[in-house]
């Protein structure tokens, strides 16, 4: 189910669910991208970052939480196993 603020839900197949979740984190990257881009050109520290893009099969925006809010539901099919591996990729990037 999909549903945008105030409007009614939405039954969508896991197929377009799975579309419309790549489309908005390739829209973040873009809108990051540019961003960074644009940042006070007068300084020549900013402008550029690199950027690591990953799209997490399964994941929606609750898998990446802790404890999703009450009534939420996550469909990822091992979310305890998700986790670990992303602190451990957090981990191995903090460290460089």
């Amino acid at each position: 189910m999909l549903k945008a603020k105030g409007d009614a839900a939405v039954a969508t197949t896991l197929a377009a669910q799975t579309v419309l979740r790549l489309r908005y984190r390739i829209g973040q990257q873009l809108f990051l991208d540019k961003k960074l881009a644009n940042q006070d050109r007068g300084n020549r520290h900013s402008g550029e970052a690199p950027v690591d893009f990953r799209c997490d099969s399964g994941a929606d925006h609750f898998t990446y939480m802790d404890s999703p809010p009450p009534g939420a539901v996550d469909a990822h099919p091992d979310r305890a196993a998700f986790l670990r591996e992303l602190a451990s990729d957090l981990r191995a990037f903090a460290r460089g």
